[in-house]
């Protein structure tokens, strides 16, 4: 396999430690140097405290705007169950989507309450929980940025995009499950690339508890483990300790998963999510173009652009026309599929991560199709950060100066294209 090697493999350190090419962090700094060391530092973390409150003010506007919207209707925006999860985080319940999303009713009460208690009104503690999650998701994925993509200016566009993004910008500007599970997708990166140092068994156990966790946010993310379960090399094959480490992994996730299930529900999960897949899923859905379609533009395209003018119940494959109807859209798109055409060039360059993380998007694409393919734009945040960090590592390849105009222009265009569809959204 011709692939460049992990960060957990190329940097190895604890979990928390600095990357070798992080905000704020003169490339001249050397471990060892004390008070400089502790300077760059804390230079490093304002950078992210900046980008946090930055973040935090944005998607709580969005929020505010959309607002209307959420509380007063269910499946307005894209099926989501707005509703449902406003009152899921006002008053802990097991019931609806809680019962799919274990944790979240759990994860954001408190957050809810504590705004209530300080004499934050609840509509405006909404808000600000809101637009908190989606700041922390987007800090979150800014720091995994910058353990993967070697050029600062690269990593700080692709957490921008990240932010930026279609299905972002609209999933966690509403009371949604999807910005949590966010969260915990970030959160098991973060491990995966920091954890390098630890002993293989402990790892193996992290990385599993860690999936099972997000499992409980959402159950499609114990797909997670494909990150961690697939061989490094084709010599892992080969050896007892990758199959020990596997089995420790799935043990220690399925643990992590099931048993909380059963406390809350007892045998009555598993019937209840086999009933609850059964009614949205087909095998037929593979033999149709409108359902293999619209999961593959969600999750390759409109999760990054958005094609519509505003948002509605549903996005079919049919509006990717729509970007061909003003200038805008047909810039985003040119430049966005010359970065895919151009990093496909260089596939087999890449990091073996990259090659995990392809994997486990076509594992998230094929069981989209299976179930649920209509709603697809509300799964595609999900699959954002691999697509994003595709995009930032081939910018790196590209001529510096053709690369700094490309990715100051697509990140304009996109900014001013997706804000105005939340801009004209209204009730």
């Amino acid at each position: 396999m011709s692939w460049r090697p992990d960060p957990v493999q190329q940097f190895e350190g604890r979990i928390g430690s600095p990357s070798p090419h992080t905000l704020g962090t003169s490339p001249s700094a050397q471990p060892g140097v004390g008070g400089a060391q502790l300077q760059a530092g804390a230079d490093r973390w304002r950078w992210y405290a900046a980008w946090f409150v930055v973040w935090l003010v944005l998607y709580s506007l969005t929020a505010r705007h959309l607002a209307p919207i959420c509380f007063l209707h269910n499946d307005a925006i894209y099926s989501a169950d707005t509703r449902d999860n406003f009152k899921a985080m006002n008053h802990y319940t097991l019931v609806t989507d809680s019962r799919k999303h274990l944790l979240f009713s759990a994860a954001t009460v408190p957050l809810v309450r504590t705004l209530l208690a300080v004499g934050v009104q609840s509509f405006h503690a909404m808000y600000i929980v809101m637009g908190f999650l989606a700041a922390l998701n987007i800090t979150l994925a800014l720091l995994n940025f910058t353990r993967l993509v070697v050029d600062p200016v690269a990593a700080l566009w692709a957490g921008a995009v990240y932010g930026l993004a279609f299905s972002n910008l609209v999933i966690f500007s509403v009371p949604e499950t999807y910005s949590v599970s966010g969260i915990m997708i970030q959160v098991y990166l973060f491990a995966l690339l920091r954890s390098g140092s630890l002993a293989p068994h402990r790892r193996s156990a992290l990385l599993g508890f860690l999936s099972g966790l997000a499992a409980l946010f959402n159950p499609v993310l114990l797909s997670l483990g494909a990150f961690h379960l697939l061989p490094g090399t084709w010599q892992d094959l080969k050896r007892p300790r990758y199959y020990a480490g596997a089995t420790l992994a799935v043990a220690v996730a399925l643990t992590t998963f099931v048993i909380p299930n059963l406390a809350a529900f007892g045998s009555g999960f598993l019937q209840y999510n086999v009933k609850y897949v059964g009614k949205f899923s087909s095998l037929r859905n593979f033999g149709s173009f409108q359902a293999v379609s619209t999961v593959f533009a969600s999750f390759t395209l409109f999760t990054l652009i958005a094609p519509v003018r505003r948002l509605t119940l549903l996005l079919p494959v049919s509006e990717f026309w729509r970007l061909f109807q003003s200038a805008r859209g047909v810039t985003l798109l040119a430049i966005y599929s010359g970065t895919v055409v151009s990093g496909l060039r260089f596939w087999r360059k890449r990091l073996a991560f990259e090659y995990r993380a392809a994997i486990w998007c076509a594992v998230l694409l094929v069981f989209y199709i299976y179930f649920n393919p209509r709603e697809a734009i509300l799964y595609s945040t999900q699959v954002l950060f691999p697509i994003v960090l595709f995009l930032a590592l081939t910018s790196e390849r590209v001529p510096r100066p053709l690369a700094r105009v490309m990715m100051a222009t697509f990140l304009l265009l996109l900014a001013v294209n997706n804000l105005n569809v939340i801009r004209h959204t209204t009730v």
